[in-house]
């Protein structure tokens, strides 16, 4: 059973700059990439404590999550991409261990989920106000990890973009990851009647016990399966790989919508495939200018855009699936909880392909212990 961390709160104290503060700083360290490219190019180096900028909390880092979009990134073909160095690390749970001029006095002491996109990878973040999100109290540490990024964008997929409700037949590409485990769950909530699922062959017994119909990408063309399983055409297709995206929208039935969230893909053996960059951008190209003579829809996802745009949506789905998850009813897959200074190896294993769920950075050093996998 993962543990819920429970931190002693400190007496608040006032610094001679205005900014307030519950713990005396300790050093930051962060994992720093002095120039694009995979996780051996990562360097941790140990700096002052930050301090937040006026409106901003800083926030002691418990746990962090990685994902796909820190390799993407990292390799400098993200659409937000930073310039290096630069820390990586898309979403964190912490402490509120300081506060910036005109910054709230309630939030001190509070433990808080924030979406940084970048810098999550450190023992302090320093976030907006506006982007940190209460995170309940007694939440299993690691799974609660699990909802900033991944489950925020499964949510957003579903009810912000695709808009698909009870009945509908749908696929997910990548179905074993951590996205496409939490699209399966929250699909199935939302009474979903089919719900295909690609994976590669040693994945698809996970994607089968979640719910979905596997379909074996490796040895299958999912295009010709659902052509076969499907007549009618599919109601909703969610693509995170890319590359795939033409022959997606050739799965959609009348009014179907592809929705294109991504494309890990494009990294190969550790640098860039520049051929599936191309038949990425071709692929989702093609698939909008067919949509015009049809009725058809092909929507573009980042968590990041929604998030400019409508700045509550991030706030209120992340408080739904922070209230499904104390309830019972949502169970995130854990593939693994890994210690601060094993980051680059884990991003390794994730660029390999072989996690089968959210790989969570125990930062602050507690005992995260997962247990037997849990069932999306």
């Amino acid at each position: 059973m993962a543990a819920h961390i429970d931190l002693e709160r400190a007496e608040t104290a006032r610094d001679p700059r205005g900014a307030r503060s519950t713990v005396r700083d300790a050093p930051d360290e962060r994992w720093v990439l002095p120039r694009f490219g995979g996780p051996d190019r990562l360097r941790r180096e140990a700096r002052p404590a930050p301090e937040p900028d006026p409106g901003e909390l800083r926030i002691r880092v418990e746990t962090a999550g990685l994902s796909p979009a820190d390799l993407l990134m990292m390799r400098g073909v993200h659409p937000e991409r930073r310039r290096p160095p630069f820390t990586p690390g898309w979403d964190v749970i912490g402490v509120v261990d300081r506060l910036g001029h005109g910054a709230p006095p309630g939030w001190l002491g509070r433990r808080v989920a924030a979406l940084t996109v970048v810098g999550g990878l450190a023992r302090y973040a320093c976030v907006r106000v506006p982007h940190a999100v209460t995170v309940p109290e007694g939440l299993p540490a690691a799974e609660a990890q699990c909802l900033p990024f991944d489950g925020v964008v499964a949510r957003q997929l579903i009810h912000r973009v695709a808009r698909v409700g009870p009945g509908a037949r749908l696929l997910v590409h990548g179905a074993s990851g951590s996205i496409g485990g939490m699209l399966v769950a929250l699909g199935r909530q939302a009474g979903w009647a089919t719900t295909h699922g690609t994976a590669s062959t040693s994945k698809l017994d996970r994607v089968r016990a979640a719910g979905a119909v596997p379909i074996d990408h490796r040895r299958e063309d999912f295009a010709r399966v659902l052509a076969r399983r499907e007549p009618g055409g599919l109601d909703a297709v969610f693509d995170g790989v890319g590359h795939t995206a033409w022959r997606s929208f050739g799965c959609l039935g009348p009014r179907g919508v592809l929705v294109a969230n991504g494309h890990a893909p494009v990294i190969a053996g550790g640098r860039r495939d520049w051929r599936r960059l191309a038949e990425t951008t071709l692929g989702i190209a093609a698939a909008r200018f067919g949509s015009l003579a049809s009725r058809r829809r092909v929507c573009l996802y980042g968590i990041q855009r929604m998030r400019r745009r409508h700045p509550g949506w991030y706030r209120d789905d992340l408080r739904w699936l922070f209230a499904r998850l104390g309830a019972g009813a949502l169970r995130p897959r854990v593939h693994r909880t890994v210690p601060f200074a094993q980051v680059p190896g884990a991003l390794a294993t994730l660029e390999r392909g072989e996690a089968t769920g959210k790989i969570v950075v125990d930062v602050a050093g507690h005992d995260l212990s997962t247990g037997a996998p849990a069932p999306w």
